[in-house]
Order: structure tokens, then sequence, then C-alpha cells
């Protein structure tokens, strides 16, 4: 999974069009159905963070670690572990389960992914 975080802006206040802030999530998921629900467990086991893409400008990031993945989970930029998700033909809801261990700050809203049509 690939998340645009942010166009860069090196030096302060020089946006670059080609620059771009990207956070990569390495991991692994399990899709189930169970009672008419549909389910998908995350498990994220690496990545990178703040890595700055497309310019001369550059940055590899820093390692996409589990403190990291915490972090960002409390901010509610990384879903919950455990879901139960909904699908159209442009989204993906995912919404935490109930008894998930990793339901923490803002991770306990709905998190919504969205492709063009």
């Amino acid at each position: 999974m690939v998340e645009t975080v942010s166009p860069a802006s090196l030096p302060a206040g020089f946006e670059p069009t080609s620059c771009v802030t990207t956070d990569t999530y390495l991991g692994f998921y399990a899709e189930g159905v169970g009672g008419g629900t549909n389910t998908l467990d995350l498990t994220f086991t690496g990545g990178t963070a703040n890595a700055i893409i497309g310019c001369d400008a550059g940055s590899v990031g820093t390692p996409m670690t589990s403190d990291t993945i915490a972090a960002y989970r409390d901010q509610g930029l990384v879903p919950a572990t455990m879901n139960t998700y909904a699908v159209t033909s442009t989204t993906l809801v995912l919404t935490p389960a109930p008894n998930n261990p990793t339901i923490v700050g803002l991770a306990t809203k709905p998190t919504t992914f969205t492709r063009p049509d």
C-alpha cells in the first residue's frame, strides 16, 4: 500500500511540481466472510515513511517501524488490524471490528480508500 502524503516543499515555501512525499506500507492481509460479514485483517511488517520521490531533491525516507505504524494508527492514518469492509466500484471502506486489539486514537473510525472512475 502506498500513500501520497503531500507534495514536497524543499526549501520552505518552494513547491516543485514533480516531488511527492509518500509512505509505503509492507505487510499481509487475510480476507474472509463469516455470518454474511466481510472481514479484512491487516498485518504491517515494514515499509518506508516520508520518502520524497519524483525529483532531484529526493529522499529515501525512514524505515516504517512498528512504532511508526502505531503512531500513524493513533493519528488515524493507518487502519486498525481487524476490520469489516464494504466495497463499491470506487471505494473500499474498512471499519474496525469491535474485538480489535489495535483500536486506538483515530483508528477507531472507518478508513475509506477511493480510486477514480
